[in-house]
């Protein structure tokens, strides 16, 4: 007897519908970040179901990304949202003769907020060589006079309220939002 299958947009309707709230964003995001479904036809199905679990996958519409590359940048954006802070995913980072993305910018506060994930060390070679770029890469972060709170999956996961106490924290130090200067 053969495994029974069904397509992807099926799949993510019935995981937006049944799943928990969370875990039904981290699964539609991860398709997305995939290219597995365009962000139009995943929020035009979502949104238009009706029937047992329309208001979770309405939910779940209004919460999708296709820029998170990881579950942990799924539920980072989901934090800072729950926070109210205002924040643009993936943001472009000139250093040098080099661009790189910094995972959130915090608009109000002239920030960054990076997510360290361990996916990204085994992805790119030896574990070793990657903390290594990771680390050089942050000390230009840092000497360009951006400032960074990192925060993890323990954080974004398993203790939602301490990621929230130490942002607040690193917000109050930092100064009172700039709403003056633009990005």
């Amino acid at each position: 007897m053969g495994a029974i299958t069904t397509d992807i947009p099926t799949l993510l309707l019935d995981c937006a519908r049944t799943l928990p709230f969370e875990e039904a964003v981290v699964i539609a995001d991860s398709a997305l970040y995939a290219q597995k479904i365009s962000l139009a036809e995943l929020y035009i199905l979502l949104r238009s179901f009706q029937g047992r679990g329309a208001a979770k996958a309405y939910k779940v519409a209004e919460n999708l990304s296709y820029l998170s590359e990881s579950p942990g940048e799924t539920l980072t954006r989901m934090r800072l949202s729950e926070l109210g802070i205002r924040f643009r995913q993936q943001e472009p980072v000139v250093l040098g003769s080099k661009t790189y993305r910094g995972d959130f910018y915090l608009i109000d506060f002239d920030c960054f907020v990076e997510f360290d994930g361990n996916m990204k060390y085994s992805d790119f070679g030896s574990p070793e060589v990657a903390i290594a770029s990771e680390h050089a890469r942050e000390r230009q972060f840092l000497n360009s006079g951006a400032r960074i709170f990192r925060t993890d999956w323990s954080e974004v996961f398993s203790h939602p309220e301490r990621f929230e106490n130490r942002l607040k924290v690193f917000l109050r130090k930092i100064s009172e939002p700039n709403v003056h200067k633009k990005r």
